[in-house]
């Protein structure tokens, strides 16, 4: 079943002309023109303040702006019902906001519910949607938020701005409060998800390196103006002033790759990454929720013997934490960055560890390259 009003197919365009939004004296969004073009993913970039989560809502009508105006597929927004105009585009956030008391079922299906869907076609929705985000639904689907993770009440977020099939995501900052290493994680999960639905999406955040990840092409706003609209390799090569020189960090982007290592590009390990071999599945599960991590460093009496992911300890009901652990590709810090790239391409590994007498930090393939390129 559908929305009750189907409003967009899929979205060709979306044109924003001349939008303005004021607070009294303070003009958050000014004069901006654009357009995201149907199935791109355009990042809105800039610093605190800049009116980049501002202007998004205008689109969905969540703020009410005071000139100009945004047409989608050629129709102004304002001639919808904002009721059924947000029920026609996805919204991904920050907080989240699942309700506490409701099961991640009743959180996904809530909109599908109103809509007048039957039991038996909300849990279908929900099941298929679980195995898009990567939690398995025979052991999700029942859960409340605080037996979740922060990366899973993420993943619930966005199966639940996916429910009613919007041709149109706009995301507000989605994977900024999570842990680091989580945080790549989510990173590189949404780009297989954004390629397996071809929607339009509308991205919102402050951190460049996650923009030059995700972006088709990165938006960049200063003061309530639009900067530049670009490629990032255009902001690269041809940021438009000092400002965006400085955000898109060019000189830094260029400088060679043997000039760097490990320690320089590795991610840094604390205390709560690391568990002990002879923990059981169950246990290592609660505690990583807890952390909200999913990646975790195993020892056995302080030696390393590899990594796990939280998803694979929920694949199986398997106690004996040993029959999780994947070997890692292990680097010291002073070691040249360019050199660890290469072998981990060549082994086709993602992760891989810094070791300074013990673990100090964790390399990413896809993060390193999204530093350097």
């Amino acid at each position: 079943m559908a929305i009750s009003k189907k409003l967009f197919n899929k979205i060709d365009c979306v044109k924003i002309e001349n939008v303005t939004k004021k607070y009294g004296h303070i003009t958050a969004v000014n004069q901006i023109s654009l357009e995201v073009c149907g199935g791109e993913l355009l990042i809105l970039l800039g610093p605190s303040g800049c009116g980049k989560t501002t202007l998004l809502r205008t689109i969905n009508r969540l703020v009410e702006f005071d000139e100009g105006r945004i047409l989608i597929n050629g129709k102004d927004n304002r001639d919808f019902d904002p009721v059924i105009l947000r029920k026609n585009i996805g919204y991904v956030i920050q907080q989240i906001g699942l309700f506490p008391h409701m099961t991640v079922r009743e959180n996904i299906g809530l909109v599908p519910k109103m809509e007048g869907w039957s039991d038996a076609q909300i849990t279908q929705k929900v099941k298929e949607l679980l195995e898009i985000v990567s939690l398995p639904p025979e052991k999700f689907i029942n859960r409340r938020p605080k037996e979740l993770s922060g990366g899973q009440q993420q993943r619930i977020g966005l199966a639940r701005a996916m429910v009613m099939d919007p041709s149109l995501l706009l995301m507000d900052e989605p994977f900024g409060a999570l842990d680091p290493i989580l945080r790549k994680q989510l990173q590189e999960e949404f780009i297989k998800i954004k390629e397996k639905l071809n929607r339009t999406i509308i991205f919102v955040t402050h951190d460049i390196e996650e923009a030059f990840r995700l972006g088709d092409r990165i938006a960049i706003l200063k003061e309530g103006k639009l900067i530049q609209l670009a490629k990032k390799n255009e902001l690269l090569v041809n940021p438009a002033d000092d400002f965006i020189a400085d955000i898109v960090d060019s000189k830094k982007k260029f400088k060679h790759l043997e000039d760097l290592t490990t320690s320089d590009i590795m991610i840094p390990l604390d205390k709560k990454y690391f568990f002990e071999s002879d923990s059981s599945t169950d246990l290592v599960i609660e505690s990583m929720v807890r952390k909200d991590i999913e990646l975790g460093i195993v020892m056995q009496k302080g030696k390393l013997l590899g990594y796990i992911k939280l998803q694979d300890l929920y694949q199986k009901s398997d106690k004996n934490l040993k029959h999780f652990i994947k070997q890692s590709m292990v680097f010291e810090p002073l070691d040249s960055i360019a050199l660890a790239l290469s072998m981990m391409k060549e082994k086709n590994e993602f992760i891989a560890v810094v070791v300074e007498e013990k673990p100090i930090g964790i390399l990413l393939t896809n993060e390193i390259l999204s530093r350097l390129i």
